[in-house]
């Protein structure tokens, strides 16, 4: 019987093996909560995408910020060039203006003076010729005023000095005639 004890015994080491095979579940049970500890490390991962994020972020914020600046300096050229565009025009206006005016006085002075007649009739034609040129003179200024923004000033000259070309050819003709009539009128002396 005793010896059925000590397998009894032997039978009792036996539940201490079962007792450490339990033990060695209870370390798998450790293990699956070491796999916990993984997820942990999925967290950590986490934050790397929250990293990602960040970044992200940052580079949408530098973008908008490059895109204010560029529009700011687009802003700033387009007032630049409005500005000397508006410089130019007024600069355009005021010589357009000057030359104007400078071409205003001229017009009566360019006329040319009546030749000096010995006769009545020469001195008549005269003051004729000028009457008419005082008034394509005056037709000129009227003209001018009548000139649109965008005719040159150079083409007004032009015509104004063919009209008094033209008035100082008739003023020669009339001249002329005025001469050879009185010629015609004044008794030859005798030699």
């Amino acid at each position: 019987m005793e010896t059925k004890g000590d397998r009894k015994r032997s039978n009792a080491t036996k539940g201490d093996r079962n007792q450490k095979k339990r033990d060695r579940k209870e370390t798998k049970g450790d293990r699956k909560r070491l796999m916990e500890t993984h997820g942990g490390r999925r967290r950590l991962k986490g934050t790397v995408g929250d990293r990602q994020q960040q970044q992200q972020q940052q580079q949408q914020q530098q973008q908008q910020h490059q895109k204010q600046q560029h529009q700011q300096q687009q802003q700033h050229q387009q007032q630049q060039q409005q500005q000397q565009q508006q410089q130019q025009h007024h600069a355009r206006a005021a010589s357009a203006a000057a030359a104007a005016q400078a071409a205003a006085p001229r017009a009566p002075a360019e006329a040319p003076a009546p030749a000096p007649a010995a006769t009545t009739a020469a001195a008549a034609a005269a003051a004729a010729a000028a009457a008419a040129a005082a008034a394509a003179a005056a037709a000129g200024v009227g003209d001018l005023g009548m000139v649109s923004c965008c005719q040159s000033p150079v083409k007004e000259t032009e015509r104004r000095q063919q009209s008094a070309s033209r008035c100082l050819l008739l003023l020669r003709s009339k001249s002329d005639s005025s001469k050879r009539a009185a010629a015609s009128r004044t008794p030859a002396k005798p030699a």
